[in-house]
């Protein structure tokens, strides 16, 4: 079957799936053999017509009945016409490979949650690192930074608990946790999930504090808040930590068990609330935090925009090599943080829209669950990208390790050149 992959590979005209510098054509397992190719116009005449020469050559006979196409985004004429033109069986949603059913949500699932985590962890990783270096070289962290710190670490968390699981049960990998292990990591997806969302209404709340007037309210918030930035933070965690008690009562890994009505199905696990009650409790509990956070967020927020807009005005008469510098220091900093927090109001609003849509339907759709589970995970992945983009510490850091790094080169060529 080697010699077939070779040729296929090497035809200019058949195009495969660019992932990264490479271009993914096949896959072999014994005599099992799956294509991805694009451009199926062109790229399946040829890729046809070889594995017509390699049948008469090889004496392996290809049954098109029992090979399957799963088109993704062809144009309907253009399916048309490719149906007419070859005898392979077409189908909507899955094509079955090694005993696998290989279904379009489950590519999409694969692709977006395996994205997600190639772009949160390194960007997450990058925040952290940079920050606790600054802690160790310079013996302080300003109290936005900190904040920024502990949201890159739970971002970090979430993508392990739960971007990662998603992510391997696309690709048919199940039931490979015990029960200690599923109410581990439900614990910590509950508990980290729940921190994004009150460390970025932190964030928003601090610069909320520091942009306001001088007043004694608001002196006296400018006083406390920043040094005790880090027992907020523990009081935010013990707060989430008091509404997840049932994750270590309830939660158990899926096996052939009977469970109550009121189980929630996850990839591995099962959390069986056992009775209304419990059921009804810990989603109120959540929501009321859920919304109150976003709530205070949004209004920090919405009062940060005010302030800026009010300056605006204030500084109208001011030279515009001034009003610059004004914005450069209070401008950035602020309008990064309602960035941060409109794509997380934004992201809640999505995964608050698809939660009511499941309420008035009798029996929910996996891709309904998928959408809402891999727009609760998003921030994930963008919040950090916002953050390297408009964090000044950050950003100075990183463009003088790359500058650091390019003398560094530079100067290696250099003495090797003399050499």
């Amino acid at each position: 079957m080697e010699p077939l992959a070779q040729a296929v590979r090497k035809d200019p005209v058949i195009k495969g799936v660019p992932i990264g510098n490479k271009e993914h054509h096949i896959g072999l397992f014994a005599d099992d053999v799956v294509l991805c190719l694009t451009e199926p116009e062109s790229s399946l005449a040829n890729v046809y017509s070889l594995l017509q020469k390699f049948g008469t050559l090889s004496y392996y006979k290809l049954n098109a009945s029992k090979s399957s196409i799963l088109g993704i985004h062809i144009p309907r004429n253009t399916k048309e016409r490719l149906m007419e033109s070859y005898p392979f069986k077409w189908v909507k949603e899955a094509i079955s490979y090694l005993g696998m059913e290989l279904e379009l949500r489950l590519i999409f699932k694969a692709v977006g949650f395996f994205s997600l985590i190639a772009i949160g962890i390194p960007c997450n990783v990058i925040i952290l690192v940079v920050f606790l270096h600054v802690r160790r070289i310079e013996k302080k962290l300003l109290p936005s930074n900190t904040v920024l710190t502990v949201l890159a670490l739970m971002n970090l968390l979430v993508i392990f608990s739960k971007g990662f699981p998603q992510a391997i049960h696309s690709i048919g990998i199940r039931n490979i946790l015990n029960d200690i292990e599923c109410k581990f990591i439900s614990f910590t997806y509950r508990i980290c999930r729940g921190m994004t969302i009150c460390v970025t209404c932190l964030l928003s709340c601090n610069q909320c504090i520091i942009l306001a007037p001088s007043t004694k309210f608001w002196l006296f918030l400018k006083q406390k808040v920043p040094k005790n930035i880090s027992w907020i933070m523990v009081l935010l965690w013990c707060i989430n930590g008091v509404i997840y008690p049932s994750c270590f009562l309830h939660v158990r890994a899926i096996a052939n068990y009977t469970t109550s009505k009121y189980t929630l199905h996850l990839e591995f696990c099962n959390h069986d609330f056992m009775t209304f009650v419990v059921y009804v409790a810990n989603g109120v509990a959540i929501a009321l935090r859920d919304f109150f956070f976003v709530g205070t967020m949004t209004l920090a927020s919405c009062y940060i925009v005010f302030m800026l807009h009010r300056h605006g005005k204030q500084v109208q008469g001011i030279r515009s090599s001034d009003k610059n510098n004004e914005k450069t220091m209070e401008y950035k900093a602020s309008l990064a943080v309602v960035l941060l927090v409109t794509i997380y109001v934004a992201l809640f609003g999505i995964d608050s829209c698809i939660w009511i849509y499941t309420l008035t339907v009798s029996r929910v759709s996996p891709v309904i669950s998928d959408a809402r589970v891999f727009f609760g995970s998003l921030y994930t992945a963008l919040s950090p990208i916002v953050i390297i983009k408009t964090n000044k510490k950050l950003k100075t850091i990183l463009m003088c390790k790359t500058k650091k790094g390019l003398l560094q080169s530079t100067n290696s060529s250099m003495n090797a050149t003399s050499e």
